[in-house]
């Protein structure tokens, strides 16, 4: 297991102010350039639909940092709790499921009866979300994506897999790093943040469990997986 390390905050700064620079200067400069007459209205329509990807984005990387930060503070107020994996696991299947049908994507989820974990609740659904957001970007339309539950005295292990693009061997390193460039276009040029596997590791570290890139190979498909403590667990 990992030695858990502090948030590198000079980073995280860095790449918030960099995504919402981006979006909110190109608004800036249609709109002055609109109030001078110097934009014809098809013009402006074409600026303000590479605005709306930009500001897309940004609202997404806001979204995935106001998750994290409710999942942090929830594990400093309360201890971990002894959970049912597989019922956190099915809720999170559930709501997520609207996105990959709209993709055409099979989501399939196969409860294990296993003993229960400890882990904040808010930090499970975090984990858990990220790593399908991330097969569902990566994964062609008509693609399948599964999770699985399994135990061994000490862990209960969770497992998310597809058969989409893979990831290519020069990120897998670096693939939890935070200030990467391992942002990359999903298979219907669905742009992430970059920072959501990175949010993954911290909360499971935060929860002294483990998590890992299990396989991975660029047309094969990655499969991810972490760990929680069971009640046997020091």
């Amino acid at each position: 297991m990992e030695e858990e390390k502090g948030t590198d905050i000079g980073t995280l700064l860095k790449i918030i102010s960099h995504d919402l620079r981006g979006p909110l200067g190109n608004f800036k400069n249609v709109v002055a350039l609109f109030k001078t007459g110097e934009l014809q209205m098809d013009q402006t329509k074409m600026f303000m639909e590479q605005i709306e990807v930009g500001i897309d984005r940004s609202l997404k990387l806001l979204s995935d940092l106001a998750e994290w930060g409710y999942a942090c503070s929830e594990d400093k107020k309360v201890n971990q709790e002894l959970l049912d994996i597989n019922e956190v696991a099915q809720d999170v299947c559930d709501s997520e499921l609207s996105s990959y049908d709209a993709k055409g994507i099979k989501l399939t989820f196969h409860p294990k009866k296993v003993g229960k974990g400890y882990i904040a609740k808010s930090a499970l659904q975090v984990i858990i979300k990220n790593l399908l957001r991330n097969s569902l970007y990566f994964t062609p339309a008509n693609g399948r994506v599964e999770l699985d539950v399994n135990e061994d005295p000490r862990h209960i292990t969770i497992s998310i897999s597809d058969n989409g693009i893979g990831i290519p061997e020069k990120m897998q390193e670096c693939i939890f790093d935070m200030g990467k460039d391992n942002r990359r276009l999903g298979t219907n040029e669905e742009k992430g943040t970059g920072i959501g596997l990175f949010i993954c590791k911290d909360l499971i570290n935060k929860n002294k469990g483990s998590i890992w890139l299990d396989h991975s190979k660029e047309g094969e498909g990655t499969t991810f997986k972490f760990s929680v403590r069971k009640p046997t667990s020091k």
